[in-house]
């Protein structure tokens, strides 16, 4: 990935895609379409937009096609290495492992989540990865967008 000094990097977890999909008029929707603008470059690893992906399909099928116009403001990177993917294993469920350890591997300024149970309030996320801000796209608005 082509990395521009002028942007910070910032990670989306698969549930802020699906609810930018979802809601038009509400904060990850906002997130995605104004980051840019605002100086911040939006990735999101093959992992995390394939569980999109899959979510979309299974629970919104109808919605699936307006995937396309939100993840055009989005890079998908690599998945992380299985080693670092091991290595958070200790700290994080197995299957948000793979997302947390992409954030890690490029070095993101902040992943952006609704997963309020497994990163935003999980202390051990926040203990052993304290340059790493886990934040809602809300919180992420209030902070960066003013």
């Amino acid at each position: 990935m082509e990395e521009k000094s002028a942007e910070a990097v910032v990670f989306l977890d698969a549930s802020v895609l699906v609810a930018a999909v979802l809601s038009p008029t509400g904060g990850s929707f906002r997130v995605i379409i104004e980051s840019a603008v605002r100086g911040f470059l939006l990735i999101t690893s093959r992992y995390a937009y394939r569980e999109t992906e899959h979510t979309l399909v299974i629970k919104y099928p109808e919605k699936f096609i307006e995937l396309q116009h939100i993840i055009s403001h989005v890079v998908i990177v690599p998945d992380a290495p299985q080693k670092i993917v091991a290595s958070v294993l200790p700290l994080i469920d197995f299957k948000d492992a793979p997302v947390f350890a992409a954030a890690l591997a490029q070095k993101v300024h902040a992943l952006l989540t609704l997963d309020r149970v497994h990163f935003i309030e999980n202390q051990a996320l926040q203990k052993n990865t304290p340059s790493l801000k886990i934040l809602t796209p809300g919180d992420f608005i209030k902070i960066y967008f003013v």
